[in-house]
């Protein structure tokens, strides 16, 4: 927990995915994590207000959508450009 907490210092507020994988692996529930992560921000005074954590999950969400819609657009651009030259050879 302290190599995430490490490696997350600038927002150490693990998604309930990675709390899981962190309480499977260290044998315990979900809910000890999440204290010790609590107790682990407190001790060191970093500590996010609640609209601060909901922005930056936001910002977050936006850029997974963002990125799945570049994806997408991808995928397309590629099944035209494929059709166009399957087209052009016939």
């Amino acid at each position: 927990m302290t190599n995430w907490y490490d490696r997350n210092c600038e927002h150490p507020y693990p998604s309930y995915d990675t709390a899981d994988v962190i309480a499977k692996a260290g044998n315990i529930s979900v809910d000890q994590v999440k204290k010790w992560f609590s107790n682990r921000r407190l001790r060191l005074g970093n500590t996010k207000n609640i609209k601060v954590i909901a922005k930056r999950r936001k910002r977050a969400h936006d850029d997974i959508l963002a990125t799945e819609s570049l994806m997408s657009d991808c995928k397309r651009a590629r099944s035209v450009d494929f059709l166009s030259g399957a087209l052009q050879s016939e």
